[in-house]
């Protein structure tokens, strides 16, 4: 019980220790310009859009530009998109598309591969020499020089 807890407890303090920084950071972060224009908020977005651009040799007012065109232009096509927009159209074959990607990667065995060691352990088989052996085996084939 006691390895298991220094285990878990290493892992939880390694977790929190990269999400730290993290969270502090968000903190600072800009606001998105594009979701300022939408609420209507021109002089913070364009204070973003200086921040978020540095050292850019584009100009901040002619990027405000651009989205607060691209935003009424989007206004003037249909408002506001739903989740079910997804499913319409040409967004219907980007997400079919999307969803088979995602689901190839299991399809192909991917999903009981990453969990062998679970299944080797609840059929009583070691789990380790068939782990080595797994990826031994690429590396062990064709010319050798010798």
């Amino acid at each position: 019980m006691s390895s298991f807890f220094l285990v878990f407890s290493f892992f939880l303090i390694a977790d929190l220790c990269l999400r730290t920084p993290l969270i502090v950071l968000v903190f600072f972060a800009p606001e998105s310009p594009w979701w300022l224009i939408r609420r209507g908020r021109s002089k913070e977005a364009l204070r973003s859009i200086e921040r978020l651009n540095g050292s850019s040799r584009q100009e901040p007012r002619e990027v405000l530009a651009m989205i607060e065109r691209t935003v009424e232009i989007e206004a003037q096509r249909g408002g506001a998109p739903t989740y079910l927009d997804l499913f319409k159209g040409t967004d219907m074959r980007r997400t079919a598309i999307t969803c088979l990607v995602y689901a190839g990667q299991n399809f192909a065995g991917n999903l009981i591969a990453n969990q062998a060691t679970f299944f080797f352990e609840r059929e009583q088989i070691p789990a380790w020499p068939h782990l080595v052996w797994c990826t031994d085996v690429p590396f062990d084939r064709g010319r050798h020089v010798d």
